[in-house]
């Protein structure tokens, strides 16, 4: 019976762990919500869905981790994918909101 018990509680910890990321991750997604909502962004809505799905495919790696298995190759991935998905919006903000900056720039300069 004791050598059952760790699996089952390696188990218990990992569906915990699904279960309140789950929740904590619908939070963040209304905080995302509010503020972009608030801020006037039109596409509130999909970045919060956007984030909301980035953050419980974290949470089932940690989860899948608890349980017991490997998930080196996964969480690898997930990190690759997340970080040129980071880098792919820094480009579009970077580059599409040049004339943007530009004319903020102008404005601080004519204050002066």
């Amino acid at each position: 019976l004791l050598p059952m018990l760790s699996p089952l509680r390696a188990t218990v910890v990992g569906i915990i762990v699904l279960v309140f990321g789950s929740l904590g991750a619908r939070f963040v997604r209304g905080l995302v919500e509010a503020y972009l909502n608030n801020v006037g962004v039109s596409e509130a809505g999909s970045l919060g869905l956007l984030v909301q799905g980035a953050l419980v495919a974290f949470v089932a790696i940690l989860a899948l981790e608890q349980i017991g298995i490997d998930v080196r190759l996964l969480s690898a991935a997930f990190q690759l994918a997340f970080g040129g998905l980071c880098l792919a919006l820094a480009l579009a903000f970077g580059l599409g909101g040049r004339s943007w900056a530009e004319s903020i720039l102008e404005r601080t300069r004519n204050r002066r």
